[in-house]
């Protein structure tokens, strides 16, 4: 029988310590863990020196000691971080002292610790994901219904488009121009409806490459492809029980509009480079600020799946179709900028509501939030005038004939202010528009410009 590289129990020992002071963790400073695994590393050492065919997994490597000490670091609050840590040292370690000992228990010891490290990695991004979560609901108003602003006729007119869907897996598509609270819809109805202790996960469709798409949304099975060091579940899985949030889902491909397709009829979802079928239940919202339907008669959205994901539709209305919204909406924001900024303004000017009522806002209400948000950081009194707001360059006076120019020129004009005051800078031009890029270059395009 084949010795062990170590000699000693100390030897491993100070081998695994190497291999965590690598990791940076804490745990190299904390008591409980100096003394456990201590002990851990004799009850290893000691049994590989009798390993015999008979020997069975558990007594080799003492998993119970494994398992025990991660549960009382997470009683500790100790971060997966520090958890995770410990888990690749204590593999590592063992992978350098039994390089040449092949032994199968030795190698069901080494893939038990690289299951359980799977496993807190995938817990860690969960949290990750919550923390995320956690960290929107800070900064934004609270998750519901309530912290949808407008008039009372708008808000009413919201809750009872919103009621049929809340309690059910019915899919929900909402359609509107860009910034006008599509994702604030859909995060109101997860917080009131069936769902509401699940996870909430979100997914930009038009953010991220569609060669990433893929395995971002389905997950991947460990050696699927070349950067896959580890299994990781997919935005899909991870929304299990919750609210699955595709945002501007007509930038989907055609291949990945097919899968989403199977994943609904079949509630189940396969990670790449795996034929393991995992049950999910979850309730869809999608976005789109195009019409899905010319989508479909187009030829670029696929009809089975717009059937699928278009069960019940909500179109959120342009700011310029709901005008009474802009004073509740202007004065929310100036008091959560004002706030947020630390600067004593507390009104508009009557002149200046008269005008933000004149303005045709393309960018609808993330344009109204940046509008505000300029303006209070202009501001010299603790009144927003005229002169404080970017628009009054855009607003036509009207002519003798009581004509004045139209939405496309005005569009126009204010994309090319923007675009001038920010030295040509599209990242910046469209955030200030409250447009994306793929927008703005569009309008671009179309203007001549």
């Amino acid at each position: 029988m084949e010795k062990a590289l170590i000699k000693k129990e100390k030897d491993f020992f100070n081998l695994w310590m190497e291999e965590l002071s690598l990791r940076n963790s804490s745990l190299l400073n904390n008591e409980f863990f100096a003394r456990n695994s201590k002990n851990l590393a004799k009850s290893i050492f000691e049994s590989s020196q009798h390993l015999k065919d008979s020997l069975t997994t558990e007594e080799f490597i003492s998993i119970a000691q494994v398992l025990q000490v991660i549960v009382t670091l997470q009683k500790n609050n100790f971060s997966n971080k520090d958890i995770i840590a410990y888990l690749e040292s204590l593999l590592s370690a063992t992978q350098k002292a039994f390089s040449k000992k092949k032994h199968d228990e030795i190698i069901k010891f080494q893939k038990l610790l690289n299951q359980l490290l799977v496993f807190i990695n995938n817990q860690q991004e969960q949290q990750l994901l919550l923390k995320e979560e956690i960290n929107y609901l800070e900064t934004k108003a609270a998750e519901n219904i309530l912290s949808m602003v407008g008039s009372f006729v708008t808000i009413n007119k919201l809750i009872n488009e919103m009621k049929p869907v809340l309690d059910n897996d019915v899919s929900v598509l909402i359609e509107g121009e860009t910034g006008t609270g599509k994702e604030l819809m859909a995060r109101a109805i997860y917080a009131n409806g069936k769902y509401k202790d699940g996870p909430f996960i979100a997914l930009n469709c038009a953010a991220i490459p569609e060669d990433l798409m893929e395995s971002e949304m389905f997950g991947y099975k460990k050696g699927a492809f070349t950067d896959a060091s580890g299994d990781k579940p997919g935005k899909i899985e991870l929304a299990n029980n919750g609210v699955l949030f595709l945002d501007e889902v007509y930038e989907l491909s055609s291949k990945l509009q097919a899968k989403l397709l199977r994943v609904l009829q079949d509630k189940t979802v396969v990670r790449i480079g795996e034929s393991r079928e995992r049950k999910i239940q979850l309730k869809l919202i999608c976005t789109s600020n195009k019409n899905l339907k010319n989508l479909v008669e187009q030829d670029k959205f696929r009809e089975d799946l717009f059937y699928r994901i278009n069960v019940y539709t909500i179109t959120l209305p342009p700011l310029r179709e709901r005008q009474e919204d802009i004073v509740p909406l202007a004065e929310y924001f100036l008091k959560l900028r004002g706030r947020e900024f630390n600067k004593k303004v507390t009104a508009f000017s009557r002149a200046a509501f008269n005008l933000m009522h004149k303005y045709r806002w393309p960018g609808n209400v993330r344009e109204l939030d940046n509008v505000v948000t300029r303006a209070i950081l202009k501001a010299n009194s603790e009144i927003i005038d005229v002169q404080d707001l970017d628009i009054y360059l855009t607003v036509p006076e009207q002519s003798s004939g009581g004509t004045g120019l139209s939405l496309k020129n005005m569009e126009k004009i204010q994309i090319e202010f923007v675009l001038g005051k920010n030295k040509g800078n599209i990242v910046k031009t469209a955030k200030e528009l409250g447009i994306t890029r793929a927008t703005l270059y569009n309008k671009l395009k179309e203007y001549g410009l």
